[in-house]
């Protein structure tokens, strides 16, 4: 089934639209929990809890791009279930690491979290955002991704993309770097 049926069954409050969406991205959003919860059963509560938040907020909202938006919700919902964990290795360390990385390149005073709750913030830093990553080589760009939207640690991300650790993590300081600049320029204060 397309993205525009599943998406007008949600408007029309078709419950088969929570069957059909999670048959279509239910593994993705499975592999998104699980990249930062590393527990089998959390993921899969993640995974539901994410068809039903979009059950709650479509309408009013009506997403262009299903499969990002459902992604958005279950990683929501991960960070959030490891923030309420208060474990001393969430995620074994790499969503709280990677938040950490891109903290630097935040807004003063918000966080990575404040900045997904506060709706305004959120979209000029999203706008700002997808301005700078279209600027960046497809490899830079889908290495900050990785590491930034999915979480994946740098020993990941140098085996997807066939490169050594030092030169992820030189690519991704690079970025960072580039980022923070950008949003300089852009008059976001930092």
């Amino acid at each position: 089934m397309e993205d525009r049926e599943i998406v007008a069954l949600f408007l029309r409050r078709e419950e088969t639209a929570l069957a059909e969406a999670g048959k279509k991205y239910g593994k993705a959003l499975y592999a998104v929990a699980q990249r930062l919860l590393r527990n089998r059963e959390d993921s899969r509560e993640v995974v539901g809890d994410a068809l039903l938040d979009a059950w709650n907020s479509i309408p009013p909202h009506q997403p262009e791009d299903l499969k990002s938006y459902l992604v958005c919700l279950a990683r929501r919902g991960a960070v959030d279930r490891l923030r309420r964990s208060h474990r001393a290795k969430r995620g074994c360390g790499q969503a709280e690491l990677s938040m950490e990385e891109l903290a630097e390149c935040l807004p003063e005073g918000v966080s990575a979290e404040q900045t997904a709750e506060d709706r305004e913030a959120a979209q000029l830093l999203a706008q700002v955002l997808n301005r700078y990553l279209a600027g960046l080589s497809p490899t830079a760009r889908q290495v900050f991704v990785s590491r930034y939207f999915y979480a994946d640690s740098i020993p990941v991300i140098a085996s997807n993309f066939r490169m050594s650790r030092e030169a992820v993590r030189s690519m991704l300081y690079r970025t960072r770097k580039g980022l923070r600049n950008f949003l300089e320029k852009e008059g976001i204060p930092l």
